[in-house]
């Protein structure tokens, strides 16, 4: 075709095909010339590829043109969040006068980098003291497959849960993150191994006593769903867990943002909206672990701000948190501690600093832009504002 039209291509791709999709459609654009228009959240690569950006609010365009200049616009709204690690880093620690040349790339915002003062004293990674937390799910020597004459999709995998964490699970597609979830949450029956949840064993806890204890948000939410609008769909969450205050509904939905789509068909949301509102229906359950496979799939940053928040709270309250996620400063930033998924097992995790400051493509832009330093533990944004500083030139 002339013109390639694409609805957020990339979210639900790992970063390594992510980015291999984005450089087969520059290829399309630079070799054949094809026009390409695409939506997308995950802009942390897109706008160092794109010719011409345009922010949408309220089916009004709010901004569009060149990407530095978009983006200098953004920064200057209300929108702040939607500006990506580097030139989000850029506008931080650069007076509004001196703006000039805005980084988008590595490569670009190395070269800025290069006439900074950096305060190398904080670069390294500080040691986060080990609380010792009870451990409330510990598996053992786990194997599953859903064929017996196919291969195994999880295999010899160990792995515990503390209490009170947000612990991020990723890994490329297909590596078994979204079966280990299901098999954690008693959905599919392990074919070999040990899968404990308070020291007793999960395959002896009754039906209806596990999802008190485990809520289980699919990467599918249209799954979850069996009424025609949202709203039935929380009552019937209301009533089935006897949630008798009723203020508890309402202030989740309002923290979700969903207010807007209670009349609505579930069928009739975004990707997002979908998302937030099963959520909203698991939250009201209130169990002791929640399991969220890919939750910030299809948000906008707004929405991935709002989720955070409840997250965190969530944390705050004594919850436990397990996600699958592609989105690598997402789990930088909130997860506890991280684990990598590769056939089937997880082969390495530790806390968000060390995890990906070893890993080359499953790591944040801003690691990947400090990473030449000697001793870089630099992941986040507000990490590398600490060791930046405010400049004037």
């Amino acid at each position: 075709p002339d013109i390639l039209l694409l609805d957020e291509p990339t979210a639900q791709l790992d970063p390594v095909s992510a980015r291999e999709f984005l450089d087969m459609l520059a290829r399309l654009n630079e070799e054949f010339g094809m026009t390409i228009v695409l939506a997308e959240h995950r802009l942390e690569e897109v706008v160092t590829i794109a010719d011409k950006i345009v922010m949408m609010e309220n089916g009004e365009v709010k901004a569009e043109g060149d990407p530095r200049d978009v983006m200098s616009a953004v920064w200057e709204s209300s929108n702040r969040s939607f500006v990506p690690s580097i030139p989000s880093l850029y506008l931080n620690t650069t007076y509004k006068d001196n703006r000039k040349n805005l980084p988008l790339s590595v490569k670009e915002g190395r070269n800025w980098l290069a006439n900074q003062s950096i305060d190398r004293q904080n670069l390294a990674v500080q040691p986060v003291s080990k609380k010792e937390n009870t451990t409330l799910i510990e598996v053992k020597n786990l194997f599953y497959h859903y064929h017996k004459e196919k291969d195994f999709i999880l295999k010899e995998l160990d792995f515990s849960l503390k209490k009170g964490e947000i612990y991020a699970l990723l890994g490329g597609n297909g590596s078994g993150k979204s079966t280990f979830l299901k098999v954690l949450a008693g959905i599919l029956k392990p074919t070999q191994g040990k899968i404990k949840l308070h020291d007793k064993p999960l395959k002896n806890w009754k039906a209806n006593e596990l999802p008190k204890q485990i809520g289980y948000l699919p990467q599918n939410p249209k799954l979850f769903f069996i009424h025609d609008t949202v709203e039935k769909e929380i009552l019937e969450s209301v009533n089935k867990w006897s949630v008798f205050n009723q203020d508890e509904a309402k202030e989740i939905i309002e923290q979700l943002g969903i207010t807007h789509v209670l009349s609505s068909h579930p069928y009739d949301l975004s990707g997002g909206e979908l998302q937030k509102a099963a959520l909203a229906c698991l939250l009201l359950r209130k169990p002791e672990i929640l399991i969220l496979d890919e939750p910030t799939k299809g948000l906008d940053p707004v929405s991935k701000e709002k989720l955070s928040n409840i997250l965190l709270e969530l944390q705050e309250k004594g919850m436990t948190i397990l996600m699958s996620t592609h989105d690598v400063e997402f789990a930088a930033v909130y997860a506890s501690r991280c684990g990598m998924m590769f056939q089937g097992n997880i082969t390495s995790e530790d806390e968000p600093k060390k995890f990906f400051k070893g890993n080359f493509f499953y790591t944040t832009m801003v690691q990947r832009l400090f990473r030449h330093l000697p001793d870089s533990g630099v992941v986040t944004v507000e990490e590398a504002i600490s060791v930046c500083g405010k400049t004037r030139t």
